[in-house]
Formats: structure tokens, sequence, C-alpha cells
């Protein structure tokens, strides 16, 4: 009997920290000096956030300083938590807490005039830049107006979105530990300048509706791969995923099942990369 009591007990705290894992996944919130994140703000202008250095605030913990528009603090991450540090108190606060689950209030502050409440929003698994992962988004709301935030928080990438009254917009590239997501540009928005490799072309027509022709040029053979991606970095489809040989070529996208907006086309030759932006208007 005693041996029946003990793999039961035994069995349950199994079955308890099992659950505690599903309900809790590990987030990681990644904050290596170096990293970039771009985002895609409607209608269609970008911003870039970068890790630029660690450093030891008094409190005797070692943050790091993001720089940017959309995305900026001085952050740490412990555990399940992500900090901000606060210069003027010498002190930090919970920026993000992914213990919680859909529904769960995170913080509550009231005054005089108002009350503003941030909970979780969403929780659960998405696709972006090909993959599936977990996030978590929180809203933050007036109680005396209808002011209102989503901020969306994808693992192993980050702050990734924000939705709200007057303003939305979301990840549509990323350098994370030295990986490349989606499709990088240049702050001012043109595109990034390569060696003389190839040469990717401007889509014709444009705007289109509903097919458009990309044409590029390879000075020489090589592993070629084009895929197309909307304004949230998803991506749409691969068009072209081969070895192709010297010599100008072209590929259809065909937009007939995608709503109208801004769609971008990567070249990848040789593993160097190239985007362009296209409009699909309906």
């Amino acid at each position: 009997m005693k041996v029946k009591i003990k793999t039961l007990v035994t069995f349950l705290i199994i079955l308890f920290s099992s659950s505690v894992l599903a309900q809790y996944p590990q987030m990681y919130f990644p904050l290596q000096v170096g990293n970039r994140w771009q985002y895609t703000e409607v209608p269609g202008q970008f911003s870039e956030s970068k890790a630029i250095k660690d450093t030891l605030m008094p409190n005797g913990y070692t943050y790091t300083v993001v720089q940017g528009e959309l995305f900026n603090g001085v952050f740490r991450q412990d555990s399940s938590y992500v900090f901000i540090y606060n210069s003027s108190t010498n002190d930090e606060s919970i920026y993000y807490d992914f213990t919680h689950k859909a529904g769960d209030t995170l913080s509550l502050y009231i005054n005089d005039e108002d009350t503003i409440i941030t909970t979780v929003y969403e929780e659960g698994e998405r696709l972006i830049f090909g993959q599936q992962r977990y996030y978590m988004s929180f809203l933050t709301k007036s109680s005396a107006s209808s002011m209102y935030g989503i901020r969306s928080v994808t693992d192993s990438l980050g702050f990734t979105g924000y939705n709200g009254e007057v303003l939305a917009y979301g990840l549509s590239g990323a350098i994370i530990n030295g990986k490349e997501y989606g499709v990088i540009l240049s702050v001012d928005g043109k595109e990034k300048n390569l060696p003389i490799m190839y040469e990717l072309l401007q889509n014709y027509p444009n705007p289109f509706n509903p097919n458009t022709t990309i044409e590029f040029q390879l000075n020489f053979s090589g592993s070629v791969k084009i895929n197309t991606y909307n304004v949230l970095g998803n991506h749409i489809k691969t068009l072209i995923d081969e070895f192709v040989n010297a010599g100008k070529h072209k590929v259809i996208f065909s937009g007939e099942n995608l709503p109208s907006g801004i769609y971008f086309y990567t070249i990848s030759v040789n593993g160097i990369s190239e985007t362009k932006s296209m409009v699909l208007i309906k």
C-alpha cells in the first residue's frame, strides 16, 4: 500500500510539473548587443531599434541598452520576467511577466482622473518568419477614455508589434544573435547596398492586380531563392529555390487570394540577400 501511495505521489508531482511547464513556457527575450529589430508602420514607414551596449547600473544589475523610436529602454531578463530600469529612481520594474495567462491582470495604476490597467490579452502560438513560435500580447487600457494599446512579444524574437488607436506596426525583419529573419532594410526604407553579383529589378506592373512579374539578372550561376512576405514579415510563398544559370530570369507572383497592401520579395543568391517592395491594389 505504501508503495502504491508513493507511486501516486510521484505521478502527481510529475503531472503538476508538466502542467506548470505547459502553462508557463519559457520565453526568451533576446537582448544580445548587436541585435536589430526593424518595424513596418502603417502606411509603410520603417523604423529600427538596436541593442547597443551592456551596462552595469548602480543597483548592481547589468542591463542592455536598446535604442530606437518604437522599441527602446534599458532591459534585463531574469527567468520569466523582463525588467526595465528607471534612472530617475535608480530602480527597476517588471516590464513583461511571462508567468501569466490570457485574462490575468499585470498592473493597475489609479490616479484622480483615470485608471490604467494592463492585462494579458492573448497567448499561444503563431507563424512568424516561417516558424511556429509562442507569443503573448499585453493590453493597456484606460477607463476614462478610449485609449488602448496592445504590445506583442514573441519567443526568441522579443518585441514584435503594437496596435493602438492611431498607430500600428509589426516586426518585418530582425537580426537576432547573428541570424537574419524576414526583411532587413535600411532605416530610410531603401534596400541594402550589395556586391555586384546580380541585379534584382522592380516588379512590373507595380501597383498590380492580381499578377506581377519579378525579373533578376545573374552575373554567374548560383543557388537562388526568392521569397515573398507581407508587412508583418509573415512568409507568403517561395517563388524559386533552386540552382539557376547565369543570365536574365523572371517569375510571376500572384496576389489573387491576398488582400490589398504592401508586400515584399527577397532574393538570396549564395546567401546574399536583397529586398524590394510591391503594392497590390484590388
